[in-house]
């Protein structure tokens, strides 16, 4: 399902200054900078506007993932009725009770551009259609029946291609990887991350993005190698699980729990600011 990336996305809002929002400056782009900044504390600033009144970034980060993590286990633990379809509104179904707590648009797709770590992710008006290509595709695999080697690379491209989507305003990272725990539910495979190191996974995603030929044509096999250790054979139920539905489902829940918050690295909180390219050797952030 590889796909050219979005080579000519726009540059997103976050490069025009609120002062060059004057007389002369394309009538779009004002727009498009009163959009994001809407979202903001600060015009220009790098809070984003949350139910919780919170102003400081790290403050928000470290609040926005106690209350994420609460409502993440509420799903795991089938508390929730989340329908997998596998689609657009499946994705937003997850963003929307991982993030209810903290952001009114939670669960909507963006309304601006982003670029970070020098890469524009899908202009937001093409998001939609993007979505609709991937859901069509996701649904089209028979994930429970493919060989090993084929689940890792199918499973590579769909986060590659969800990544270049990067739909969301913020919170992208966490409902992506959750669409791809319940994608391998009934697979005999599941995902545990903890099987790589934060900053291998960290710059494989970035490269998947990266096409050194600057065409635009995004490379899912620069993940392949991370996924392939990722992805691991699911335990088999011993017949007293099997019996019992209701264990069977404990099992299943523990097996794709998360990493604890003590993997995760402090960071930027929102992903409003566009930054250079990552010199050769640096590590790029985690995708959010």
């Amino acid at each position: 399902m590889t796909e050219p990336g979005p080579a000519a996305a726009k540059p997103g809002p976050e490069v025009l200054k609120p002062e060059l929002a004057v007389s002369g400056v394309d009538p779009e782009r004002i727009e498009a900078a009163r959009r994001w900044n809407s979202l903001l504390w600060e015009e220009g600033g790098n809070v984003l506007r949350n139910k919780l009144g919170v102003k400081d970034r790290l403050t928000l980060r470290t609040v926005e993932y106690k209350l994420r993590a609460m409502r993440q286990g509420e799903i795991e633990r089938g508390e929730v009725n989340l329908p997998r379809t596998f689609d657009a509104a499946h994705l937003q179904a997850i963003h929307q009770h991982l993030f209810q707590d903290v952001y009114e648009w939670s669960g909507q797709f963006r309304d601006v551009d982003i670029v970070k770590n020098g890469q524009a992710f899908v202009a937001h008006e093409r998001t939609d259609d993007w979505m609709k290509r991937i859901g069509a595709s996701v649904q089209a695999t028979d994930w429970p029946n493919l060989s090993r080697d084929e689940f890792v690379r199918r499973i590579a491209d769909v986060h590659t291609q969800l990544n270049c989507a990067h739909p969301f305003r913020e919170g992208n990272g966490a409902s992506t990887k959750l669409f791809l725990h319940q994608l391998t539910e009934n697979t005999p495979y599941r995902l545990d991350f903890d099987q790589v190191e934060k900053a291998e996974w960290d710059w494989a995603a970035y490269e998947s993005m990266t096409d050194p030929d600057r065409t635009g044509t995004l490379l899912p096999d620069k993940l392949e190698p991370v996924f392939d250790r990722i992805v691991v054979e699911r335990d088999p139920q011993p017949a007293a699980a099997t019996a019992d539905p209701e264990l069977a489902k404990a099992m299943q829940l523990q097996a794709t729990a998360y990493p604890s918050v003590s993997t995760e690295q402090s960071g930027p909180s929102t992903e409003q600011s566009a930054v250079r390219a990552q010199p050769a050797g640096k590590t790029p952030e985690r995708e959010v």
